[in-house]
Order: C-alpha cells, then structure tokens, then sequence
C-alpha cells in the first residue's frame, strides 16, 4: 500500500511540473533558410557511381525479366486453350 502511496504522489507531482518555455523557431528558421550543402568527399564518389550503376543493371534485369516471362508464358497459355477447347 506504501508503494502505491509513493506512486500516485509521484504520479501528481509529474501532472503538476509544466515544461519550460523554449523557442526554437528562430533557430529552426535560420537552419531551413540557410543553403547547407553538403560536399562528398572523394572517398563517397566511388560507391555513389557504383549504386548509379547498380540501379541501371536493377532496371535492364526488371526489362529483361519482364519480356522473357511475356516470351515464356506465351506457350503455356496456348497449351491451357487448347485444352479448354479440348474439354468443351
């Protein structure tokens, strides 16, 4: 029962305290107008031409992988007509 005593006076206390007045929008506004550009360092460039260069074998593997199921699938289709037309 103590402890539960100790709690809700705990519990009070929290309610009762009230955050301090802070403005940080001066400063949130100066951040966002100012123009930080950030540099890449010499040692960044390689691994940026390599994920350039991954992406663009990413979109000719989606390509390639796109026709040739298109190009695959085509037979199969015909097979299924067949035998619908077959089982009519």
């Amino acid at each position: 029962m103590n402890l539960e005593k100790r709690f809700k006076a705990l519990a009070g206390l929290a309610r009762a305290e009230r955050p301090p007045d802070v403005d940080v929008s001066a400063r949130v506004l100066e951040i966002l107008a100012g123009d930080h550009r950030q540099v890449m360092f010499v040692s960044e460039k390689p691994w940026a031409w390599l994920a350039a260069v991954s992406s663009a074998a990413a979109v000719l593997a989606v390509a390639f992988t796109i026709v040739a199921y298109n190009v695959w699938a085509d037979p199969l289709s015909e097979i299924s007509q067949a035998v619908a037309w077959v089982m009519q």
